[in-house]
């Protein structure tokens, strides 16, 4: 009780800063209203383009073949245009020169691996030119991919597979794809990364959590009482961890009505990917405040690194990097992290693009508590 104690009273007074509160969630509000609406008839698309991919199919057994006439499907080539190349290499350099917007590749050993049980994959690799079309080209591969691991768990169940060939009707019933309501505006956008914006910025909150008690003299008698020092700071990081959650669904629900912000169906996942994001700024928070032993300083440097993971991220403007490796790099950034996971979760993306998000996000955050845990002896006791 005594850590739940700590927890609400260490809430209570964030939400008594507020300065803290206008640049946490104020400034976002209104940076959603005004660059959202500013940029709105830009970056909002009327149409969705067909998308250009490179295909090369270096197997030969069934199942590739079967992947072969899924391309052909009408509904398939209304989304994209497939450029069948020869080699891996062919594909990869038509994405450097910007002619496909994505490579889908598929390895000589493809069916064999399926027919003998092993991992098999076809591997899509982006252009960062359109991640709104890559996200389209994953969902079509996955979309065969579930089909065929389907056919596989009937045939184990002896189940009859001579009507289970690629029926045009029903073959992408599982791909939302419309060029209105799943094609994010500007305002959706930036919501997004806004969100994320507002919960790095919780990082001070943390930050002051920690050092309070030191530079307002109540470091001592916190020392003499019986209460033991992990669990005042463990207390302190749980209400920190709530008043960023607590942000974010004040932000969400507000930009929702006031805004008519989309925020997709699934709730409860855009609220559980708040939540782990709350836990990993808390403790990159406290973490930036047992390095630096300084209150200023862990703020200086939490203020600086929170506008830097920011821009890198494309959360006050999109950015093309015009460079793959330079790309990928991006893509391990815990906001880019955030950001793509909330994308994928309110359109309908990739699941498989959320769930190694969500693993990128817990190992980081891990991590960062096993730093706190090493240098917090030295300075929190």
């Amino acid at each position: 009780m005594k850590i739940f104690h700590i927890a609400y009273y260490t809430m209570i007074r964030n939400f008594r800063d507020k300065k803290s509160i206008l640049l946490t969630l104020g400034l976002p509000i209104l940076l959603i209203l005004i660059i959202g609406t500013a940029l709105n008839s830009a970056d909002s698309p009327k149409t969705l383009d067909k998308i250009s991919v490179a295909y090369v199919n270096e197997d030969k057994g069934a199942i590739s073949k079967e992947f072969d006439a899924f391309l052909n499907i009408d509904d398939i080539k209304y989304f994209i245009d497939v450029r069948e190349e020869k080699s891996y290499e062919d594909g990869i350099k038509l994405i450097n020169e910007k002619k496909v917007e994505a490579l889908i590749y598929i390895k000589n050993d493809f069916s064999g691996s399926i027919s003998n049980e092993k991992k098999a994959v076809i591997e899509v690799y982006e252009s960062p030119l359109n991640e709104l079309h890559v996200s389209v080209v994953k969902s079509i591969v996955e979309s065969f991919i579930n089909r065929v691991n389907t056919m596989e768990v009937m045939y184990k169940m002896n189940a009859d597979l001579s009507n289970q060939k690629f029926i045009q009707d029903k073959s992408i019933m599982d791909m939302p794809i419309t060029a209105k309501g799943n094609i994010p505006r500007a305002i959706d956008y930036y919501a997004v990364t806004m969100l994320a914006v507002s919960l790095m910025y919780g990082t001070l909150f943390a930050s002051y959590a920690m050092a309070e008690d030191k530079f307002e003299n109540t470091y001592i008698r916190i020392k003499s009482s019986p209460t033991k020092a992990y669990i005042n700071y463990l207390g302190k990081t749980l209400g920190t961890i709530a008043t960023l959650l607590l942000e974010a669904i004040l932000l969400i629900v507000f930009t929702k009505y006031a805004y008519h912000v989309n925020w997709g169906s699934n709730i409860p996942m855009v609220l559980f990917l708040s939540s782990l994001f709350s836990v990993f700024v808390t403790g990159l928070g406290i973490m930036a405040y047992v390095i630096t032993n300084d209150e200023k300083k862990s703020g200086t440097f939490l203020n600086i690194l929170t506008v830097f993971l920011t821009f890198i991220s494309g959360g006050y403007v999109k950015i093309n990097f015009n460079g793959i490796i330079f790309d990928k790099l991006v893509a391990f950034v815990p906001n880019k992290m955030f950001q793509t996971a909330m994308f994928n979760t309110i359109y309908d993306g990739s699941m498989h693009q959320t769930q190694a998000c969500i693993i990128g996000l817990i190992v980081i955050t891990v991590m960062i508590f096993f730093i706190v845990a090493g240098f917090g002896r030295r300075v929190l006791d």
